[in-house]
């Protein structure tokens, strides 16, 4: 009998860790040729994903493509920092994804 009450809550335990928000930083760092290009100060975009199972429902639109949009004329970007937060609505079955990118934009000289 205890051993399924202990089978038991350690069920629960798992399947409850995976129900929490997460976040995670992704720092990429490169050697570039810096006085090639001129570049902006560090600039943000996000953008939101909503998934049901493994399909992508809504968004799914890459962050560097946002940023890139929405300041036309650079041809580069430049030391990115990813900031990612899931939230999971229903384990394993509906979660939403906010990526967010700081970085600088550069322009060929």
């Amino acid at each position: 009998m205890n051993n399924i009450k202990i089978s038991l809550l350690l069920s629960i335990s798992f399947f409850l860790v995976g129900c929490g928000a997460t976040t995670n930083y992704k720092i990429l760092s490169h050697d570039h040729p810096y006085d090639a290009l001129s570049f902006t100060e560090p600039l943000e975009a996000k953008t939101m994903q909503t998934k049901l199972g493994p399909f992508t429902i809504s968004g799914g639109e890459a962050v560097e493509t946002i940023l890139l949009d929405e300041n036309p004329g650079y041809d580069a970007i430049i030391n990115p920092v990813y900031k990612t937060r899931v939230e999971t609505v229903i384990p394993f079955l509906y979660t939403k994804q906010m990526v967010k990118i700081t970085a600088r934009l550069g322009k060929l000289k």
